[in-house]
């Protein structure tokens, strides 16, 4: 390979590897920001009406009431679904158990725990099937 060759190459490949990095911090920068603290929809919901609207101190106290009983409506919604995604799971768990080895079953039992361990993280959620019985 000749120097005019080789300096080609050497070109097209920082042309490319720049190209893949401004892509990647492009998608990146787009993608949503995933929180270790539970979110908290009041919070963001006073926070968006209040930026966005431009709300005078007067009228951030009027509607408050009527953040606090939607933010705790939405709060039920969020925990309904995450409810309803953790029974399907579990109905598809015990459905296809039985087609699984026994190290398939290890591995079923290993990502039912982590997304248990993700919801408590994320969301401060425990499923119902995850909580300890009392008598």
């Amino acid at each position: 390979m000749n120097k005019t060759t080789r300096g080609k190459v050497i070109a097209y490949m920082a042309a490319l590897f720049l190209a893949g990095a401004a892509t990647g911090s492009l998608i990146t920068y787009h993608l949503p920001r995933q929180s270790d603290s539970k979110p908290d929809i009041t919070a963001d919901l006073r926070e968006r009406l209040k930026t966005k609207l431009d709300l005078t101190p007067a009228q951030q106290a009027k509607i408050e009431p009527l953040v606090q009983k939607t933010g705790a409506k939405m709060t039920g919604i969020r925990v309904n679904s995450i409810e309803s995604f953790s029974a399907a799971l579990a109905e598809l768990n015990a459905q296809i158990a039985p087609e699984l080895t026994p190290e398939q079953k290890e591995k079923l039992a290993g990502m039912d725990k982590e997304r248990q361990e993700s919801l408590k993280r994320r969301f401060n959620y425990t499923p119902e099937s995850a909580k300890p019985k009392t008598p």
